[in-house]
C-alpha cells in the first residue's frame, strides 16, 4: 500500500477513528490497546473509564515512560534541560524568600 502517505498518519482519519471508538462504533483488541496505552504513557484504566491514579503519580509514570523510550542522546539533553530548569527555579525561589 503506497499512497504517498499512511492513512494512519492524517490527522482527519485519527479524528474519524476516534470518534468512531468513543461511539462504540468500532471496537480495538486488547494489543491495540496496549499499543496505545504506551505511546500515550497512561493505563487502560485512564482510556476506558476515565479513572487516574493521584496526579503527581501519574506525571511521575508518564515521564518515566516517556524517558524509557528516549534514546541515550536525548536522555543526555532531557538531562541539561532539567538542571538549567531546576538551578532557575531555585535561583528565583532564593531570589524571593530575600524580598
Amino acid at each position: 500500500m503506497k499512497q504517498g502517505k499512511c492513512l494512519l498518519n492524517d490527522v482527519h482519519y485519527q479524528k474519524i477513528i476516534c470518534g468512531k471508538l468513543e461511539r462504540g462504533e468500532l471496537h480495538i483488541s486488547i494489543n491495540s490497546l496496549n499499543k496505545i496505552c504506551l505511546k500515550a504513557g497512561v493505563k487502560a484504566d485512564y482510556i476506558l473509564y476515565g479513572v487516574s491514579e493521584n496526579k503527581h503519580l501519574s506525571i511521575r509514570k508518564t515521564i518515566d515512560n516517556f524517558l524509557d523510550k528516549s534514546s541515550n542522546e536525548e536522555l543526555k539533553m532531557y538531562f541539561k534541560f532539567i538542571s538549567m530548569i531546576r538551578s532557575f527555579v531555585n535561583t528565583k525561589t532564593k531570589e524571593e524568600k530575600n524580598i
